[in-house]
């Protein structure tokens, strides 16, 4: 193996959504230890078309988003791609599940690669007959991994990969180089696939591609296709020697992978090649400096299509073996049907889980076997089981076939030296004796836990689920370590409260009464201050507070879901903007009428009116609601406004002040005369005297300023 520790590549966060309500990696791995499958479930629709094939694996409410938490507006939410959505959560679930801030900071470079072959939503979006800029950019592939990068405040690479099936593997593939390169130091690989249009399936049910009876059954006589099925999936990678001196939590690690095309090797353009399936997996091997022979699984493509099956297994059954061992292998779609652009990266992640947790899972509907199963060369895993002896590390592989001929393969292995990967074992060095971040015992001082949240409602949605979290584990995570993970590795946001426990009891008891807890604690002003200050807003270096612990598994931070879906009814952003008419200002107090005009805008734009006093960047606007606000105001108020007004008048009550300032100093305004006393005596009548006078102290100041800078320049 290449054992250097910048070309392997750890697995140190996963955020999913998948089909049967499967929300996490804790969840993925419920199913497939018990070896369940999720059905379709004809309960789950969609805003548009409605109700799709009824075999399709579906993800519930793709159409819900937290919009406010990304300060994105809902106008704008709604004509973005659910996919795009949905990787926005699903990749800060996968940062909070390794322990990392959404935003890490100048010094530390993020790349994106994103594997996704839909655009369904640009066809919901022209059935609304959205024909505005917003629609176009909401719906295009591009913006997949470009809104993931904006939000993460980074600069590194950001890709969006399209190798059909493949996609999501092939994304990890360049993932893994760029991090190997020094191009990032963090890297998110994700996928999406949602099923928000008939026509593919159509096509596909057409071709005699889908199961009737909507199963996958990879390996089995009864194969007769696959089932379309949903995901959203996003893996944190770091180099591994960067992963450990963080101390990260490590599910398993990349050691090597490889892509490649059949290149004319089938009979058509859409056959797959057995020899350039064996080719791929050589390939991947020798980058991770193992033998084939030392893969002791391999999670197949396994789609369950008789033809594809037939490739597959014949493949596997070519290459090398461990010594007198068949060669092991499975299928998630089994599970959960076939994931499509997002499938490379749904077995990635099974496969790193069956790494982490010791344990093969079950595939399932296998019988009764195909006799393209060679019983001399493979066989299918059938249930539960611990991985075979091993005189080495344990090495697992991933493939994931394009429909076009692009193929992609990752080994995988556990950490057998140093810092093992299972859960039982964060913080334990092989030997078995504690590291930096081994148990401690609970009969010290109080843990100081700190919670926060963006919104008041999300904090006590917080606090309930480490009440759900602490009621619902057999064995939860050691005090010392929740105090640590709380502290050190989540985000801080501005609504706050520090809880304190020297018990799992105590915490709970803390959390029930919505109180702090820890009344009797020995340094009791110190924690009164240090409270203050967090709660204040202030920074904390909670590394220098906390006693060392292990990066655990915690709630994530609640999602408030509002629905965002595209309709015709929103129509033009300036529909609902008054005209501008003469007798609707001289009818009303100018400040009234100026005002109703700002916020009626505002709201046609940013689908919401943000608290007047804040920046309208809270509220989502962007550089091009910018310039619909600034076409709006200036056909409803008359007034010339320039295209950087937005930036220059940040919010609700600065834009009305300054329409209301130019408003009395520009020329032609049905308020004003051309005579400038007629003009002043007007002002005065219309604002009083002390308002006009502050009006008029303020532009010239301005007109000074803008004077000054002029002969500066």
């Amino acid at each position: 193996m290449n054992t250097d520790g910048d070309r392997s590549i750890a697995i140190v966060g996963i955020g999913c959504r998948l089909p049967g309500g499967i929300h996490g990696p804790e969840a993925l791995w419920r199913l497939l230890a018990e070896g369940r499958e999720a059905p379709p479930d004809e309960s789950v629709t969609r805003p548009w078309p409605g109700r799709l094939d009824p075999h399709d694996r579906l993800i519930e409410d793709v159409d819900a988003f937290d919009a406010g938490f990304f300060g994105i507006a809902p106008r704008e939410a709604d004509c973005m791609d659910p996919q795009h959505r949905l990787l926005l959560e699903v990749a800060y679930e996968a940062l909070q599940d390794g322990g990392l801030p959404l935003v890490l900071g100048p010094h530390v470079s993020t790349g994106v690669f994103v594997g996704t072959s839909t655009e369904d939503y640009a066809r919901v979006v022209a059935s609304a007959n959205r024909t505005d800029l917003l629609g176009w950019v909401g719906a295009a592939r591009a913006s997949a991994a470009a809104r993931l990068s904006h939000h993460l405040r980074s600069a590194g690479p950001s890709l969006v990969l399209d190798t059909d099936r493949s996609s999501s593997l092939a994304a990890v593939h360049l993932a893994v180089r760029s991090l190997r390169e020094g191009e990032c130091d963090l890297a998110l690989a994700g996928a999406s696939n949602l099923i928000l249009a008939a026509h593919t399936g159509t096509a596909f049910g057409a071709a005699g591609l889908l199961a009737p009876d909507g199963r996958c059954r990879f390996g089995s006589a009864a194969a007769s296709g696959f089932a379309r099925a949903e995901a959203v999936v996003v893996v944190a990678l770091k180099r591994l020697r960067d992963a450990r001196a963080a101390n990260d939590r490590i599910y398993a690690v990349i050691a090597g992978s490889a892509v490649n095309h059949d290149a004319g090797r089938s009979d058509d353009f859409l056959t797959p090649s057995a020899q350039a399936q064996c080719a791929v997996i050589r390939r991947a091997c020798a980058d991770a400096g193992i033998g084939v022979h030392e893969l002791r699984y391999i999670e197949a493509h396994g789609t369950g299509t008789p033809v594809g099956d037939r490739v597959e297994l014949s493949a596997l059954a070519a290459l090398p073996r461990y010594p007198a061992a068949l060669r092991l292998t499975g299928s998630v779609k089994t599970n959960l049907g076939h994931t499509e652009a997002a499938a490379g990266l749904v077995g990635l992640v099974k496969t790193a889980l069956m790494l982490d947790h010791r344990r093969l899972v079950p595939t399932l509907h296998t019988r009764p076997i195909s006799s393209a199963v060679d019983p001399e060369a493979i066989e299918l895993v059938a249930d539960i089981r611990p991985w075979p002896d091993s005189d080495g590390p344990l090495y697992a592989g991933v493939s994931s076939f394009g429909l076009m001929g692009t193929n992609g393969h990752v080994v995988l292995t556990a950490l057998s030296t140093g810092w093992l990967a299972g859960p039982e074992n964060h913080g334990r060095s092989a030997d078995g004796q504690e590291g930096r971040q081994g148990v401690g015992h609970e009969d010290g001082p109080a843990h100081l836990i700190p919670l926060s949240a963006r919104t008041p409602e999300a904090l006590r949605t917080l606090r309930s689920a480490y009440v759900h979290m602490l009621k619902a584990a057999d064995d939860p995570p050691e005090l010392r370590d929740i105090a640590w993970t709380a502290a050190c590795r989540r985000d801080h946001h501005p609504f706050r409260t520090v809880l304190t426990a020297r018990s799992h009891d105590e915490l709970l008891a803390a959390l029930t009464r919505d109180d702090r807890g820890g009344e009797d604690n020995g340094d009791a002003e110190a924690l009164v201050e240090l409270t203050r200050r967090y709660e204040a807003g202030e920074n904390i270096d909670w590394v220098a507070v906390q006693r060392p612990g292990r990066t655990v598994r915690l709630p994530a931070h609640p999602w408030l879901h509002g629905r965002h879906w595209v309709t015709d009814e929103q129509g033009s952003p300036r529909a609902g903007a008054c005209p501008p008419t003469a007798s609707s200002a001289d009818d009303q107090d100018p400040e009234a009428w100026t005002r109703a005009q700002v916020t009626a805008a505002v709201a046609q734009v940013l689908g919401h009116v943000p608290d007047a006093s804040l920046p309208l960047s809270d509220g989502g606007i962007t550089s091009l609601m910018g310039l619909e606000l600034r076409q709006s105001l200036m056909e409803s108020t008359g007034v010339e406004l320039d295209t950087t007004f937005v930036y220059e008048h940040p919010t609700i009550d600065a834009v009305c002040r300054h329409i209301l300032s130019r408003r009395a100093r520009e020329p032609g305004t049905p308020q004003l005369d051309d005579d400038l006393d007629t003009a002043l005596a007007m002002l005065q009548q219309h604002l009083g005297p002390d308002e006009c006078e502050r009006l008029l102290h303020a532009e010239l100041r301005e007109l000074t300023e803008e004077r000054t800078h002029e002969e500066n320049v």
